[in-house]
C-alpha cells in the first residue's frame, strides 16, 4: 500500500486496517468522514429516518440552545433534519436505527469520533457536579439526535501498527 498524502487516505488507512471493525463499520466510518469533512454537513444528526423525527421534539422548537444565557446571539443552533439513517441508505447501507447507533458506539470506543447524544440528561443544568465513572459515556439505544465529531488525529497519524501491538499483547495473555 503507498504511503498516504492526505488527510482522507490516512483516516481511510486507519479505519480498513482495524481487525475489530466489520465491513459495515468501515463504511458507515467512510460515510462520516465524507458527510463532515468533504460535504461540510452539520455535524447533528438524527439517526431514525427523516420522516419519523419530529424537530419540535427537540430543543424548543427545534432550536437547541448551547450557551447557559439565550441573549448570547450565537449560542444556539437550528437543528436541520439531516438523517443518518437516510443518508446511510442512499449509500446503499441496509441498517437499522439499532445498528446505527452500536456502530456510532463502536467507532466512538475506537475514538474515531466522539458521539454526544442530545437529550434532557446531557443538558448543562443536569451536569453540575456529575462525575464521569467510566471513559466513555455509549450512547444510549433511544438515541434520537446525536452531535458527531471527527477525530482529527486519525487524518494526521497512521495507526495501522497499534492495532497489531494490540493483538499481540492480547494474544500473550494466557487464561488460568
Amino acid at each position: 500500500m503507498k504511503s498516504p498524502k492526505y488527510g482522507f487516505d490516512l483516516y481511510i488507512k486507519n479505519l480498513i486496517r482495524n481487525p475489530y471493525l466489520k465491513a459495515k463499520d468501515i463504511r458507515l466510518g467512510f460515510l462520516l468522514f465524507d458527510l463532515l469533512t468533504n460535504k461540510q454537513l452539520d455535524p447533528l444528526f438524527t439517526t431514525l429516518p427523516k420522516e419519523e423525527f419530529r424537530i419540535s421534539s427537540i430543543g424548543e422548537q427545534g432550536i437547541l440552545y448551547l450557551a447557559a444565557s439565550r441573549a448570547v446571539s450565537d449560542g444556539y443552533e437550528m437543528i436541520s433534519k439531516q438523517s443518518l439513517f437516510d443518508l446511510a441508505t442512499r449509500s446503499k447501507m441496509s441498517l437499522t436505527q439499532s445498528e446505527i447507533i452500536k456502530i456510532l458506539n463502536k467507532l466512538h470506543s475506537f475514538f474515531y469520533i466522539t458521539c454526544t447524544e442530545i437529550c434532557k440528561e446531557n443538558l448543562a443544568s443536569n451536569r453540575i457536579g456529575f462525575k464521569y465513572k467510566c471513559n466513555e459515556l455509549p450512547l444510549s439505544m433511544q438515541t434520537k439526535v446525536v452531535h458527531i465529531r471527527l477525530n482529527q488525529r486519525f487524518e494526521k497519524l497512521d495507526f495501522t501498527n497499534q492495532w497489531k501491538a494490540i493483538k499481540r499483547k492480547k494474544s500473550k495473555v494466557k487464561v488460568t
